[in-house]
């Protein structure tokens, strides 16, 4: 009753074709987090080029997350694949390729409600309302997405699974869209949870998660940014040093 059932569907269907083990249901969070490595090498390349495109899917691919989520029994792969469909959908079309992109990005949010939730279309929206709030003169492009008949299309492919399921299991949305999305986080007293307490960590320890969600590249990007101060101040002191001698000796005996 947690979940909505994408990547449950997608992990049967791998045991149905390979048989039962641990790398038949791993397998369609690989497909997924190819699907993700994928869209972000075609909006790299084309906003910035290749390079940028090889650099931005190597640091996406080796990050600790990224990595362990392409093995993980969970439904966040999928989640973050429609999400990722649907906002480079947006881009492409706000770059002027109006043709199959502008469906994709209905298909994204449908993938997302099967995956996740309501939560898709929440992580998808608020980007676009920041991007409207910013760069309103870039907006025109988004009359092209059909939105009537995509809103439609997400609709038909998402709907149907949320009704049967309740249908078999009355209460299921009172529990999943009322509890699972918003009684869990603003009502402190909530005890309807199903699922232990996930949420339940001391304060601060998002940035803990995200140190270790995102290595090594934040490491690696904290050295090198100190690495590049140290070798400034050298530089500096060199310069101060060898360059102005009577000037660094006389304020050194004064």
């Amino acid at each position: 009753m947690g979940k909505p059932p994408l990547s449950f569907w997608a992990q049967a269907a791998s045991l149905k074709i390979f048989g039962l083990s641990e790398f038949s249901l791993r397998l369609p969070a690989w497909f997924a987090t190819i699907g993700i490595v994928w869209l972000t090498w075609c909006l790299a390349n084309h906003a910035r080029g290749a390079a940028v495109a090889r650099w931005s899917t190597l640091v996406l691919s080796t990050m600790a997350l990224t990595y362990i989520s392409a093995g993980a029994v969970m439904t966040d792969t999928f989640l973050v694949f429609g999400t990722t469909l649907s906002l480079v959908s947006v881009w492409f079309v706000l770059s002027g390729r109006s043709d199959y992109w502008r469906w994709w990005f209905f298909m994204g949010l449908a993938i997302g409600l099967l995956s996740k939730g309501p939560l898709a279309v929440v992580l998808t929206v608020i980007p676009l309302v920041l991007w409207a709030a910013i760069f309103r003169q870039r907006l025109q492009p988004l009359k092209k997405l059909p939105w009537l008949l995509g809103s439609l299309l997400t609709l038909a492919i998402a709907v149907p699974w949320y009704v049967l399921a309740e249908l078999k299991t009355p209460g299921f949305l009172n529990y999943f869209i009322i509890g699972e999305h918003f009684s869990r986080f603003l009502d402190p007293g909530w005890a309807g949870d199903l699922y232990g307490s996930a949420h339940d960590r001391p304060k601060g320890m998002i940035w803990i998660f995200w140190l270790w969600a995102s290595f090594p590249w934040v490491s690696l990007a904290w050295l090198a940014l100190a690495l590049r101060r140290r070798e400034a101040k050298q530089r500096i002191y060199s310069l101060v040093l060898f360059k102005t001698p009577q000037r660094c000796i006389c304020c050194f005996v004064r």
